[in-house]
């Protein structure tokens, strides 16, 4: 038996779902996720994803913030749905590939249009239970304690309490709360037909300056200070946005991660120590990667 209770039921899952919904697999995506993805063709040889989650939960609420957002265009369209497993079929976002935001303000300014589309939804509207920012923390923290484990280097475990004791004071001063992404890492923004595509929504509630800050430690087109900056100057609050900048380079960063040695140059610069001071161990592991 796996360690993971739904990877036991997945063969049988996948296997009942093609066969209901008539799917011919092709492939899967190379970047990870939080449940098993697979690419396939339907009866009719249309493009189409499989997604099959880790809890019937995380199916739902995935499924709710997909359907919401495809109508404003910035997510493909979910198209079938299990409700016992939370699988869900939807399109395939053509061309594919990551999306890549253009240098400079340009860039930022399609960013945050986009956030724009996302934030819109009315929290009281949705039928599902979000995740709370705090729960956001512990899991992202808890996944940085993880590799901080593996590598057995204790700077990086002191980055991870730097960056949690960052995020937690972060979590004490929110003003305004709404539906976040909660996932806004580069892997889960598609470039589609018609521009921007979101995928793999972790739906939470909590602070719109939480899900940019993620996606200036996963992005490689500007530095992170650069994209702080600009943001700045497309709406978003600089110091709030600094600071939960710095919290999550420090809980995401993982040796040999492409984006490693970019989090560990900011994490060391001027800006980010002042708001967030390291001890000589963090400062040790930061130098490992820069």
């Amino acid at each position: 038996m796996s360690a993971v209770p739904w990877l036991d039921e997945l063969p049988s899952v996948i296997a009942e779902l093609a066969d209901r919904w008539r799917l011919s697999f092709t492939g899967q995506p190379e970047s990870g996720s939080l449940g098993c993805v697979l690419f396939a063709e339907d009866s009719v040889g249309h493009a189409v994803v499989l997604k099959v989650p880790h809890s019937p939960t995380a199916g739902r609420q995935e499924l709710e913030m997909l359907t919401t957002w495809a109508s404003r265009y910035i997510s493909p369209q979910p198209l079938a749905y299990d409700g016992v497993s939370g699988a869900y079929l939807m399109e395939r976002v053509t061309p594919g590939g990551e999306w890549v935001a253009s240098n400079g303000q340009r860039g930022a300014d399609d960013f945050a249009r986009a956030l724009d589309l996302l934030h819109l939804t009315e929290t009281q509207r949705l039928n599902s239970t979000l995740l709370t920012d705090r729960e956001l923390i512990a899991m992202r923290s808890s996944w940085g304690h993880e590799h901080a484990t593996a590598t057995g280097t204790p700077g990086f475990r002191s980055l991870v309490i730097h960056g949690q004791a960052l995020a937690e004071t972060m979590l004490h001063t929110v003003r305004h709360r709404q539906l976040v992404h909660g996932d806004l890492t580069s892997e889960n923004l598609l470039c589609g037909a018609d521009g921007l595509q979101v995928i793999d929504p972790m739906p939470a509630i909590g602070e719109r300056e939480f899900d940019a800050a993620l996606w200036v430690t996963h992005q490689d087109s500007e530095p992170i200070l650069s994209r702080v900056e600009q943001l700045s100057r497309s709406g978003f609050d600089h110091d709030r946005l600094l600071r939960w900048v710095t919290a999550l380079a420090a809980l995401e960063l993982r040796a040999g991660h492409r984006f490693a040695a970019r989090q560990a140059a900011f994490l060391g610069s001027a800006a980010a120590m002042e708001v967030m001071p390291l001890d000589e161990p963090a400062r040790s592991a930061l130098e490992l990667l820069s």
